[in-house]
Order: C-alpha cells, then structure tokens, then sequence
C-alpha cells in the first residue's frame, strides 16, 4: 500500500522544410525529450535492496532527409534518403530508506543511421519499393554500487545494416496484393 511511482515527460519537436524545386525538398527535423520516474517501495529483500530509484532518459535528435518525387523514364518514382543523429543519456540512481545513494548508474548512447528508400511505379497499377538502412549506435556504460563491490565501466559500438524490397499489385481501387522481403534489426 505505500509502494508508489511518479513521473514527468515532455517532448520537444520542431523542422523546417526547404523546397529546391517542385520535385525536390529537405526536412530538417531537431527534436528533445525528457522522461524523469522515480519509484518508491517497502520490499526489503532479506534486508538488503534499495527502495528508491530515480531515473532519467534525456534523448535529443536531429534527422534530416532529402526528398526526391521525380519521375524516371516517364515513370513516377519518389526517393528518400536521410540521417538520423540521437543522443540518449539514462542516469538511474538507488537510494535506501534513509534516502543515502546505494548506486549510480550512467549510460551514454550515440547512434548515427543513414538510410535510402525509393518507391517506382513500374506499371499503373503495380509499385516496388527497396530501401537500405545501416546503424552504428556508441554506448558508454558506467555503473557503482557504492558499498563498493560491484563497478563496470565499459564502451561498445555495435552496428547493423538492414534492407527491404517489396512489389504490390494495386488490382481494384480497394484491393491489392503484396509482397516484402526485408531485414530488420
């Protein structure tokens, strides 16, 4: 009965767009959220734990993309391309009852996507698309319990690439059929 949790959350989002022609355009989105919890409760586990966590996740983004809508070969064809830069900084700290820090934790991510899209309509009534996306996120681990037996400082920077293709046969103004062959991550 006297375990409980309060939280905040906002969110900032903003662009711009530059139109170059009537077939071309750049977004430039900027982006920023901040999520605080903090929880409280009374399990005690054998008479060791921490009661109170606080925790914050403050994410910021910048993701420009370029649109192309211009046809190819008398073709309507729309080709996307773009970048996507977040920071994302999660600090989690433990308290006991008497609200002394039990542990520290610290995680720093920076993550840079590129990526293509395009869409060709091949004939009226039927479209393909493909795309490509490849990732590269940098973590910055840094954790304390403050009793001093455990700590972990440590950086990876794993990466992933992904694609999709797709064809659909758009056969009545309801109707259509599809396939898609993709990797994800």
């Amino acid at each position: 009965g006297d375990d409980y949790a309060k939280g905040r959350d906002w969110y900032f989002d903003t662009g711009a767009t530059k139109k170059f022609s009537d077939w071309a355009k750049l977004d430039l989105d900027v982006s920023y959220r901040r999520r605080y919890v903090a929880s409280y409760w009374r399990v005690f586990y054998g008479g060791f734990g921490n009661s109170i966590r606080k925790d914050t996740i403050d994410t910021a983004g910048f993701t420009p993309k370029l649109i192309i809508n211009k046809p190819v070969i008398d073709h309507e064809n729309t080709l996307i391309s773009g970048i996507d830069l977040y920071r994302v900084d999660f600090s989690s700290d433990a308290y006991d009852y008497s609200d002394i820090a039990q542990e520290l934790t610290r995680i720093n991510k920076f993550s840079k996507g590129y990526y293509l899209q395009d869409e060709f309509t091949v004939l009226k009534n039927v479209f393909a698309s493909g795309g490509w996306r490849y990732e590269k996120a940098e973590y910055q681990f840094d954790y304390h319990n403050l009793a001093g037996t455990d700590t972990l400082d440590s950086d990876i920077g794993p990466s992933k690439k992904a694609y999709n293709a797709g064809l659909v046969w758009k056969y009545t103004d309801q109707s259509s059929l599809f396939g898609n062959l993709s990797q994800s991550f």
